[in-house]
């Protein structure tokens, strides 16, 4: 019967889970204002490509509630460095921003 509250406004089924929320910091701990963005999500694969701005140095990633996903792997990437990480999907605190520091190299 509410159907049409489970699914997004473009008719999609609603996202499983807090999304993944990742605040990029420069070396100097200053926010990043534009990311390149690598990862895909696992076991189904589905992948994240894109370079785009970083209001405060927050992205956001969700989680489809297909319930396949277990994590996320990402490579982060500015000119002033880059960063590699994994996130879980069931990781302890889902609704904490996760924060990453980016380094001089992989």
């Amino acid at each position: 019967m509410w159907s049409w509250l489970k699914r997004g406004r473009r008719g999609k089924r609603a996202a499983r889970g807090f999304p993944a929320m990742v605040r990029v910091r420069t070396p100097d701990g200053e926010p990043a204002t534009r990311v390149t963005i690598d990862g895909v999500y696992e076991p189904s694969g589905r992948r994240v490509r894109e370079t785009r701005p970083t209001p405060q140095g927050l992205c956001i990633f969700h989680w489809l509630a297909n319930g396949e996903d277990e994590r996320l792997r990402l490579r982060l990437e500015t000119p002033q460095g880059i960063a590699v990480l994994e996130v879980p999907h069931d990781r302890p605190a889902p609704a904490e921003v996760i924060e990453v520091r980016l380094g001089d190299d992989e």
